[in-house]
């Protein structure tokens, strides 16, 4: 049936919300009709509501803030069951093939590009105030009012002045758009009531019904001033006017003469100010919010009670003390929190005088992003005890002190993206109890006001020294974390990480020395680019210069490693930080020193264990130098001889000495240098004479040569005398010929090969008596490759003899390889599908299918696309040649890498040989990594390159990157990284548990290739290049099978959509090509899901039958069974979905912004692949 324009708007209007959050059930049908049964069709009397999505904003009881997520989609149609989504997909076809807009008629905004529109008319900055208005309402403008939608960069302000008493606000009607706030305050304005600090009320974004408010939201109350903020500077606008039904914005109602009832505070107690006190489980200004935090609550702490603070209503002990290890996302638990909260609990302990709160809690939370912050004090003026993020059911303990006020707090921040299940904290107040306080000496690797914290805190002392030297001339010992545990992530790093103070005033001489107990373990970054580091930064007039900084460099090879106080090598990736450092003017004319240890939110799925060291104060050196001074450098620092660092230089003699020593060496460079001279005059010399003598030989030559000539010119082509010119030439070219010059000889090879075959033509010149005579038999084998016996110049031999010496000149003039022995062996019929198949017009296909190859010869299925891939064109011109297609005969009508043509001089015979023996290497065993997936990647690739177009990339670079596809995966056992890791194989033994396959594949592939194999040739095809060269190559081809480790996906793609992604190829850095090159190879090696029918299917039942055999070994060894690899609970669709979803498509997309080419070729592909996987979801039974 034909969808209406109220139709069209609203699933455009969802496409867009779906787009920003995955919902996992989506509730937009409302089937009024009960005779209209077809889930995937709009009948007459299906209504649909755009204005909010029912089961996500009904998720707490009540409607909730909305955030971004990425697009999954499901309708309820079967609550038990969810099926994909049919409707938008079929909307989307009936668009394209009705050839409509993609953008709703009625959904204002989408299709505006950057103008700005809609109905708001709010001001930056509006006064309410009495006595003459007692009460009203304001809004934007829009007023989430039928048919109107707010503007996009609002920033309005409206402060609302109490008359009398309260002054009381409360929210008739919201719809604001993700990303867009109405924050709500008290306080904070010059000239209100009792000139009270700022503190949040409230922050709302989200679709709210009017049937739904108020009840959904409470009243908001102060006793000084209210200010209301509204900010739509988030998102581009989207505006609803569906038939004018609907409409964005919001209402809010004022009161300024708020005196509420005694009992209006729900069962809780009044300050002294008539403001009702919520505690940590209710908000509002009546306390009758408890479905989630909202803006500030305050509780006052009592002497002998715990009070309880919780995120919301269903954040109880019982759910978050579960050891439940799942991981809880909206869809998945029926009470997670919103996005887009800023909620703050005050903890008021001034009475009885508390120092600290103690805080008991539970918490699951967003790892990184979204934090719960414990405070000393309140708001601006706070200072930060502790950041927590993720999660921990069991009991957690931490003791905030409080600031002078004898106030704490508690802040918890939600991004706009993912939910969890929120906290759970019981608070009550303690004293202390015995000094030192308020910081206790806590032992190495604890941290905080009772030693409580596993991990550094902002604010941290020094422990004591592992040095053993007196305090006086020590900081102390920075350490991160408790030994046994590794460095957290610090999504707070801006405001300054895990901090440790220094006393300036510890050393003469202005310097500090780093004496590392254990060598700095932090997640490896370029310099341009660091995440993890150490920061040494200092205050005089200002806070936040920064003086030094300490990371470990990521790192290729030693070149890298060029910093002062690194050693010069590198290891494992990362540049080797000295064992000491030493840290010049640190604390000089300053107020405070600083050392911060920040990190970054990801460590590549990785464990550091971060830093351990000691900060020690440099003193004056109280000698010439540290040798006379008794005392010994290392690292080229001095320690003098009472074990304390001074600043004595590191040399070993007196002045007097060096200054002999100067002398000597003077000497001997003089003599050096004399000796060059003299040798340098000699060489000269002897090459002077050689050069006279050489001119001599060629005079005398070249006069030989021009009678010779002269002879050879008289001699007519096409006569009877050809044998006789033969004859001469070979006079010529014998050992005793006075002909010197290497080009001459050639010359006359070339006369010779004239006097055979002519030089106009193919057609071969036979002199009469050229078979008939013994001295010419040889020039019959050597020119035309045929052997004529002594007196058998027959016919025949001579037909043999023009077509071979036909062959042999066209070979001559293109250089093609010859045919694989393996496609001679083959009949016909196959010699000629195969010839089709691996054509350059077919190869360069993306629906190329590889398993035709496979089909004609299995256990050459490498060989014989690797050789036609990499050998182009020569390799399809060896097979034309082979079956007689002359109309292939024509190098100048086949386009081709020519790979010939490079100054490598490879040897492409033995490139074949060494591809057999790679071949034979792969485990023809394995279902999925076999010898046929690595044709496929080279195959792929190939494509991927065409698309591209070859000519952008360096020739030396798609050599490399070509050969590197054909060993990605050799010798792969069948069992991943994980399982080599898990099981403690040799491989993961041999390579401390990193790329472990991936090392095994590049360190195999140049075993071969370099290492002598007794009595079996050499399988160097790069033999003749320059050792610089060959490094040069072999390090490209390990940095290409190295990038195909999939747990460096998603950094991967992270890296080419910054750095290349939506440039035009001029625009892209040299080097980033070359990733961008890599890239492709990664995105071949996981291209089976873009593949067409029937290829990806028979991909998927490879894939997982050598998953579910690696899942049945781990059931053997007792080891935890890898993801998709259980064949008892894994699901086909699944599987296939969720790798598409969030490995396969967003990473091609990355790729197609590079590469149009892609878009338009592979991602359609891809899509449909998807809607085939996810009609199959739920139709399989487990396989």
């Amino acid at each position: 049936p034909k969808l209406t324009g109220q139709h069209v708007s609203a699933i455009k209007t969802a496409q867009f919300l779906l787009q920003q959050k995955q919902l996992y059930t989506l509730g937009i049908m409302d089937h009024r009709d009960d005779t209209c049964k077809d889930p995937y069709s709009f009948c007459g009397g299906d209504t649909i509501d755009p204005t909010y999505l029912a089961l996500a904003r009904t998720g707490n009881g009540v409607p909730t803030p909305l955030g971004p997520y990425e697009e999954v989609v499901y309708v309820d149609n079967e609550p038990e069951q969810p099926i994909p989504d049919a409707v938008l997909g079929q909307l989307e076809v009936l668009d394209n093939e009705a050839g409509r807009s993609p953008y709703a008629a009625n959904e204002i905004g989408r299709a505006s590009g950057n103008l700005t529109f809609g109905h708001s008319n709010c001001r930056v900055d509006s006064i309410i105030s009495g006595p003459s208005v007692l009460n009203g309402t304001f809004g934007d403008g829009a007023n989430a009012l039928p048919g109107r939608s707010y503007s996009d960069e609002q920033h309005c302000r409206w402060t609302i002045y109490p008359l009398n008493g309260l002054v009381e606000v409360r929210v008739q009607r919201l719809r604001i758009w993700s990303g867009d706030f109405v924050r709500i305050y008290s306080g904070g304005v010059p000239g209100c009531p009792g000139n009270k600090p700022r503190a949040l009320l409230a922050q709302l974004s989200g679709m709210y019904e009017d049937a739904k408010l108020p009840d959904a939201l409470p009243s908001f109350r102060s006793s000084t001033c209210i200010v209301v903020e509204f900010d739509t500077g988030g998102n581009q606008e989207r505006g609803y006017a569906v038939n004018e039904e609907y409409g964005d914005g919001f209402e809010i109602f004022y009161s300024l003469n708020g005196n509420p009832e005694h009992d209006d505070c729900n069962g809780k107690d009044r300050d002294s100010d008539g403001m009702c006190l919520c505690g940590g489980a209710a908000w509002g200004g009546d306390c009758s919010h408890d479905s989630f935090c909202i803006g500030t609550t305050r509780v006052k702490i009592r002497e002998g009670t715990k009070h309880v603070l919780m995120s919301s209503f269903n954040a109880t002990k019982e759910a978050l003390s579960s050891d439940n290890a799942d991981h809880f996302v909206i869809g998945q638990d029926e009470f997670p929190y919103p996005n887009d909260l800023d909620c703050t609990y005050e903890l008021d302990l001034k009475e009885p005088s508390f120092d600290l709160a103690r805080v008991e809690l539970y918490f699951d939370l967003e790892a990184t992003f979204d934090l719960l912050r414990l405070q000393s004090g309140l708001g601006e003026n706070s200072t930060q005890y502790n950041v927590l993020s993720g999660r921990r059911y069991r009991l957690e303990t931490f003791y905030v002190p409080v600031d002078e006020k004898g106030m704490a707090s508690l802040r918890l921040t939600t991004d706009d993206k993912g939910r969890r299940r929120g906290f759970y904290a019981e608070i009550s107040g303690e004293h202390f109890s015995e000094p030192p306080f308020p910081t206790p000496t806590c032992e190495v690797g604890r941290f905080g006001s009772r030693c409580e914290s596993m991990y550094c805190l902002p604010r941290n002392t020094f422990h004591h020294s592992a040095q053993g030297i007196k305090s006086e001339y020590v900081a102390g010992r920075v350490i991160g974390q408790d030994p046994s545990s590794f460095v957290r992530a610090m999504p707070w790093a801006p405001d300054g990480g895990c901090v440790w103070e220094i006393d300036p005033n510890g050393g003469p001489t202005g310097a500090i020395r780093l004496i590392f107990n254990h060598p700095i373990d932090l997640e490896p970054y370029p310099a341009s680019a660091v995440g993890d580091k150490v920061i040494f930064q200092s205050s005089g007039d200002g806070w936040g210069a920064e003086l030094f900084m300490l990371f470990i460099e990521s790192c290729e090879n030693d070149e890298t490693c060029r910093f002062d106080w690194q050693t010069g090598k590198c290891i494992e990736g990362g540049c080797v930080i000295r064992n000491q450092v030493e840290l010049p003017d640190i604390g000089a004319n300053v107020h405070r020193t600083s050392i911060q240890l920040v990190t970054d939110r990801n460590d590549g799925g990785k464990n550091f264990r971060g830093v351990d060291f000691d900060v020690h104060f440099v003193q004056s050196c109280p000698a010439i130098n540290c040798a006379s001074e008794g005392g010994s450098c290392n690292d080229g620092l001095c320690i003098c001889s009472n074990s304390i660092a001074c600043n004595c230089p590191c040399e070993s003699s007196s002045v007097d000495s060096t200054s002999t020593n100067t002398g000597v060496v003077l000497g001997v460079l003089c003599a050096v240098v004399l000796l060059l001279i003299i040798l340098s005059f000699y060489c000269h010399q002897k090459k002077k004479k050689t050069i006279l003598m050489q001119r001599s030989i060629i005079q005398q030559n070249s006069l030989l040569l021009e009678r010779k000539q002269a002879e050879l010119d008289a001699f007519r082509l096409g006569t009877s005398k050809y044998g006789d010119a033969l004859a001469f030439v070979d006079s010529l070219l014998k050992p005793e010929s006075p002909l010197a010059d290497p080009s001459e000889v050639e010359n006359l090879l070339l006369v010779k090969r004239c006097l055979i075959r002519g030089t106009d033509d193919n057609t071969m010149h036979i002199p009469d008596n050229l078979a008939q005579h013994p001295r010419n038999t040889y020039i019959m084998r050597e020119f035309a490759g045929v052997n004529v016996a002594h007196g058998q110049g027959s016919a025949a031999s001579v037909r043999n003899f023009r077509r071979i010496s036909r062959d042999y000149s066209v070979h001559q003039a293109v250089g093609t390889l010859s045919c694989l022995p393996e496609f001679v062996n083959l009949d016909v019929s196959k010699q000629t599908i195969l010839f089709e198949l691996l054509s350059l017009s077919n190869l360069r296909k993306w629906d190329f299918n590889v398993f035709d190859v496979s089909a004609i010869d299995e256990k050459n299925t490498l060989l014989f696309v690797s050789w036609a891939v990499i050998g182009s064109p020569h390799s399809q011109f060896a097979m034309a040649k082979e079956l007689r297609r002359t109309d292939y005969l024509n190098l100048n009508r086949i386009k081709g890498y020519n790979f010939l043509d490079l100054d490598l001089n490879i040897e492409f015979d033995t490139l074949c040989d060494y591809l057999r023996v790679i071949q034979n290497d792969y485990n023809a065993d394995n279902p999925y990594h076999n010898a046929i997936h690595a044709a496929d990647v080279v195959q792929t690739l190939h494509s991927l390159i065409q698309l591209a177009d070859e000519s952008i990339f360096e020739k030396e670079e798609l050599f490399s990157i070509l050969v590197a596809s054909a060993v990605h995966d050799v010798k792969h056992p069948g069992m991943n990284n994980s399982f080599q890791v898990n099981s403690f194989s040799n491989l993961a033994l041999n390579y401390n548990d990193e790329a472990v396959l991936e090392n095994e594949h590049s360190s195999h592939a140049f075993k071969l290739m370099i290492q002598v194999r007794p009595g079996k040739d050499n399988l160097n095809f790069l033999c003749h290049v320059k050792p610089s060269k060959f490094a040069e190559i072999r390090k490209r081809i390990v940095s290409s099978v190295l990038h195909t480790d999939m747990s460096k996906h998603f950094a991967t793609v992270a890296k080419i959509k910054s750095q290349a992604a939506g440039k035009s190829w001029d625009e892209i850095d040299p080097e980033v090509r070359w990733e961008v090159l890599m890239y492709m190879l990664h995105l071949a090696d996981i291209s089976n899901p873009a593949k067409g029918n029937p290829m990806f299917k028979l991909w998927t039942d490879r894939c997982l039958k050598e998953f579910f055999a690696q899942g049945d070994e781990e059931c053997v060894l007792g080891l935890p069974v890898s993801p998709n690899c259980d064949r008892n609970e894994t699901k086909k669709p699944d599987s296939q979905i969720g790798f598409i979803n969030f490995v396969v498509k967003p990473a091609y997309v990355v790729l197609a912004d590079i590469i149009p080419a892609v878009g338009e070729n592979i991602l359609p592909v891809i899509q449909n692949n998807l809607m085939y996987w996810e009609d199959q979801k739920g139709k399989e039974e487990t396989l």
